[in-house]
């Protein structure tokens, strides 16, 4: 690894994720590898950091700023493409680190930012070696499972009826990529299976469940087993838009709905949240 470069740049105006700092190492004062700068306004920092570094090698950077303000945040995002992030972190006087791959470009943003401060962005640069880049992929860059949102919504104004050995309850998922969610429209009844959403694999998944659109009213979770179409109710009495305690289900388990008849003109639905089991989740029996 080669030795950490560090550069304190202080904005005049908010950092606003879109505007190249467009400098070089001439607009720096610098004392050993401590490179300090000014500048009117900025959001985005190529990854050759202002010509110093090689912008195809992969690096470690650490990111600061000079506040607790909880908008204020960091993005690594390949070039060009601002709606797909690699990391985002909220940042704070504290240091954090990020792996960045080679074209990758880090994004700040404090545009929206409540407080007049968090002008001061400090970053730690370790350019990383091919050896180096192997090692941090294999001790690090790992495949971690992710959150599953979807949200299936009636188009008949009718209520979730209980179904164990109907049809699947799903037409094909759109993804809407607005909201990160799974969405899908249905007219009739019938029950949602585990492999509709996620591939459970070895180890089942945690599935949250909540309603909107029922009104006043409240609804029902059943988990049915596919073999004998039997089923349990782990929530009742679920009002609108609260979530249900987390229920563990296996590859081959199905949930099913009963709700209460939706208001006029509201259109019931179901959200659902899956996500592989992990030691970090801690259920209460």
């Amino acid at each position: 690894m080669s030795e950490p470069m560090i550069f304190k740049i202080t904005s005049e105006l908010a950092w606003d994720g879109t505007t190249l700092v467009d400098i070089t190492r001439e607009a720096f004062t610098k004392e050993t590898r401590f490179y300090t700068t000014t500048i009117e306004k900025g959001g985005v920092i190529k990854g050759d950091f202002f010509g110093l570094l090689s912008g195809s090698a992969p690096k470690l950077v650490s990111i600061a700023v000079d506040s607790f303000d909880p908008l204020v945040r960091a993005l690594v995002t390949p070039p060009f493409d601002d709606d797909h992030h690699r990391h985002s972190i909220d940042l704070t006087p504290a240091f954090q680190t990020v792996f960045m791959a080679g074209g990758d470009v880090l994004r700040v943003v404090s545009a929206a930012s409540l407080t007049p401060g968090s002008r001061i962005v400090t970053l730690i640069v370790n350019e990383l070696s091919e050896a180096e880049a192997v090692r941090y992929a294999a001790d690090t860059l790992r495949p971690t499972g992710r959150t599953i949102r979807a949200r299936i919504t009636r188009d008949d104004a009718q209520a979730f009826a209980l179904i164990t050995n109907g049809p699947l309850l799903t037409s094909p998922f759109t993804y809407n990529m607005s909201i990160g969610y799974l969405t899908s429209t249905v007219g009739g009844q019938g029950y949602v299976s585990v492999q509709d959403l996620v591939d459970p694999g070895s180890e089942g998944v945690y599935v949250w469940v909540r309603f909107t659109g029922i009104g006043p009213g409240d609804g029902e979770v059943h988990v049915v087993d596919p073999r004998t179409d039997e089923s349990t109710p782990v929530e009742v009495g679920l009002k609108t838009t609260l979530w249900s305690k987390p229920i563990w289900m296996s590859r081959e388990d199905r949930l099913s709905f009963r709700t209460t008849a939706p208001p006029l003109s509201k259109q019931a639905a179901v959200e659902i949240e899956v996500s592989h089991v992990r030691p970090r989740l801690i259920v209460e029996a």
